[in-house]
């Protein structure tokens, strides 16, 4: 019974400080406006703007804000819903234009000046938003103190460009008279394969009668990024990678490549997560807030460039020699979290 109480109390006692957002659309040019959700950074602590993954909106993130909560609810956080995403989707629907990609990134440039940050600033994304972060830190290296790109969208997904390009092959071969160009055809056919296999891939882009033509529509845009190209626009020591090491989309070993691109003096940390897939924030909320809490305090094994094998179950990182515990705080989520649940 005195655990129980403990339990109770130091629950009640963490979230008891866990800070409310300001929730809304901004404005960030005459035709065009943002759904933001954002607290402000208290004590001189950084603020982390997050990007979202391609199916995601700001309510994804929810586990991961929770689980930086328990660790350090002075953060400032920004989360938004980019265009053909969420609230912002739902505010223009349906989508009948192209997003490209580098719009997606005018428009956080226009929103970050809109919100006139003060303080550090990070940004961090994860795959669709992870390519965001590379791109972003390329084009505008002065902007954020810290980028974390999280199992970031490197290249065309080589399985999808492979049967695409066979549709095309086999359409010249079946139709020599189609007049479509090589790229007409190859949106023609991502379109397919986007509407037959995202459903089943990523349930949530059901949720809405408009979010699959969105989704597609980004998928285009983004179809010609190589992250490759921007490795050595990277500003220098920004940069810190995460990966999961079963990751099906973004191969931990593609991502180990993109890493070895990456100049060394731009390189600040790489991590692989254990026994872990593509969507970290999701699957672990309390170990990726606890080494997002490493970065944005500035520890300094996390500037030389190193690769951590990072364990959620151990609550550690180790590069070699060095091992950096992080049983503590992210397991202090995990039971309070959990505690939560059982009550």
């Amino acid at each position: 019974m005195r655990y129980t109480l403990l339990a109770l109390l130091t629950f009640t006692f963490a979230f008891a400080h866990a800070r409310t957002f300001t929730k809304g659309f901004v404005q960030i040019r005459p035709d065009q406006r943002l759904w933001v959700e954002q607290r402000k950074a208290l004590n001189g602590k950084p603020t982390i703007v997050f990007l979202n993954g391609l199916t995601w909106s700001t309510r994804e993130w929810q586990p991961l804000v929770e689980a930086l909560d328990l660790l350090d609810s002075d953060l400032g956080i920004v989360l938004y819903d980019m265009q053909g995403m969420g609230e912002t989707l739902l505010d223009k629907k349906p989508v009948t234009w192209d997003i490209p990609f580098d719009a997606q990134i005018r428009d956080l440039k226009s929103l970050i000046t809109k919100l006139n940050l003060q303080g550090p600033k990070v940004l961090a994304g994860l795959s669709y938003g992870g390519a965001g972060v590379l791109d972003y830190l390329a084009l505008y290296p002065d902007d954020f103190d810290k980028g974390i790109a999280m199992s970031p969208f490197l290249a065309r997904l080589p399985d999808q460009d492979r049967w695409i390009r066979g549709m095309i092959e086999y359409t010249r071969q079946m139709q020599p008279w189609n007049t479509s160009t090589d790229d007409e055809l190859y949106d023609f056919y991502l379109r397919q394969l986007v509407f037959t296999t995202y459903p089943s891939a990523e349930p949530v882009v059901l949720e809405n009668p408009y979010k699959l033509e969105a989704v597609y529509r980004m998928v285009k845009g983004a179809k010609d990024f190589k992250a490759v190209d921007i490795a050595t626009k990277l500003p220098k020591g920004k940069l810190h990678l995460m990966s999961g090491e079963f990751d099906p989309y973004v191969s931990v070993d593609w991502q180990r490549s993109f890493w070895a691109d990456v100049p060394e003096k731009t390189r600040a940390s790489f991590i692989v997560f254990r026994d872990t897939s593509h969507k970290l924030p999701q699957e672990r909320p309390d170990f990726t807030a606890a080494w997002l809490l490493q970065i944005v305090r500035n520890n300094p094994d996390l500037q030389k460039g190193l690769t951590f094998d990072g364990d959620p179950v151990a609550g550690t990182a180790k590069s070699g020699d060095i091992t950096i515990p992080m049983h503590q705080e992210s397991f202090r989520g995990y039971i309070l979290r959990a505690t939560s649940k059982s009550l």
